[in-house]
């Protein structure tokens, strides 16, 4: 897998998408072998990642009431909500060829699809937004 898009439909959770992304795209550029192509496999990973990604870039334990809580943030209520709320279906996941024909075939840019591309031009793989 070179290229992978969530596309989510909600614009409101760009900086939880982009570290699960940036956690991708760490683990391609530094693991020991390809990453899964199988996305019934990537779903469960992604899933497994978003209540955490949430507190970690998004939430920072400062509103929703999370700021008040010492721990089990991640079994609170309304972490498990939003999880719920952003999970993944293989239908939401994009791979290789499907992202370049979904660039070249959308026009809508609403912040919504999150990109992971590892053959940029520069060698250096990238993460966006769309």
């Amino acid at each position: 897998m070179k290229k992978l898009a969530i596309v989510t439909g909600d614009n409101d959770f760009y900086y939880t998408w982009n570290g699960i992304l940036r956690s991708i795209q760490y683990a391609s550029n530094n693991g020991n072998s390809a990453l899964t192509s199988n996305k019934v496999k990537l779903c469960e990973l992604i899933n497994a990642m978003i209540p955490t990604h949430y507190l970690l870039h998004q939430n920072h334990w400062s509103y929703n009431g999370l700021e008040k809580i010492e721990e089990g943030a991640l079994k609170n209520k309304e972490v498990v909500d939003i999880a719920k709320y952003l999970s993944v279906v293989p239908n939401d996941l994009l791979i290789d060829e499907e992202v370049d024909r979904y660039l070249r075939d959308t026009r809508w840019d609403n912040g919504e699809t999150f990109i992971f591309d590892s053959t940029a031009s520069n060698q250096e793989s990238q993460v966006y937004c769309l």
